[in-house]
């Protein structure tokens, strides 16, 4: 898997899910955990970062809600 930045740049990552569903990307400078709910309609994400010289620390945190489309409505 690959993950870009705003400027094209990428880094190219490992991907698994546990058998709990939790999903872990990883490369060399940066890690992510997505965690999906139970309702299966959120999921949040961990990220961290590091360097050579540094251990790991947090990034960012994200979080994402499923947006229902009801059958006839225009998309979100």
């Amino acid at each position: 898997m690959r993950s870009f930045d705003n400027q094209g740049a990428f880094v190219t990552m490992r991907a698994s899910v546990t058998d709990d569903g939790v999903w872990t990307f990883a490369g060399e400078t940066e890690r992510a955990t997505l965690v999906i709910a139970d309702d299966h309609a959120t999921m949040s994400a961990t990220w961290e970062r590091t360097d050579d010289t540094t251990p790991w620390h947090p990034w960012m945190t994200m979080s994402f809600t499923r947006v229902l489309q009801q059958a006839g409505e225009p998309a979100p």
